[in-house]
């Protein structure tokens, strides 16, 4: 694996996952668009994990020999202007909205609102939850990939 290059200042948390009582975060570095998964106490790439606070989605790291903390990344949301109920609309600047529904949806009773740090929090586990996923989907895929060599290598050739 090709190692991190950048200062200090160019990486960021992008998620955490716990298997167990094992920790594991992922920390990315922006200007090379690289990330990599380390446990809590662990080391890749010039980057020692010293701590993780749940609570904060923050983590403690040293990178290049400077003691840095990390927080969560956060999604940048802007408002196109009064919503339904006068609430401005949020509008997600990164993707381009879904197409409108071919026919109407049943009015669905309306949920108590939370506070944006809860659905900001629920979005972080989220992503982390997927990101979980997909490690352990990697990790299946490339166990199969190893045994289907080892059964190709094993039977013997024409």
């Amino acid at each position: 694996m090709a190692g991190f290059a950048g200062s200090p200042e160019t990486f960021e948390l992008a998620g955490s996952s716990a298997q167990g009582s094992q920790i594991s975060v992922c920390i990315f570095e922006r200007q090379k668009k690289h990330s990599v998964w380390i446990p809590v106490g662990g080391e890749s790439d010039g980057i020692h994990v010293i701590s993780y606070d749940r609570a904060m989605d923050s983590a403690t790291v040293t990178i290049l020999g400077a003691r840095r903390q990390l927080t969560m990344r956060t999604s940048t949301v802007a408002s196109s202007g009064p919503a339904f109920g006068g609430r401005a609309a949020p509008v997600n600047t990164q993707y381009p909205s879904p197409p409108p529904p071919i026919a109407a949806a049943p009015v669905q009773p309306e949920l108590p609102m939370t506070t944006a740090a809860q659905q900001q929090r629920e979005a972080r586990m989220l992503v982390s939850d997927l990101l979980e996923i997909g490690v352990q989907q990697r990790k299946a895929y490339q166990e199969a990939r190893q045994r289907a060599a080892a059964g190709t290598q094993a039977s013997p050739g024409n």
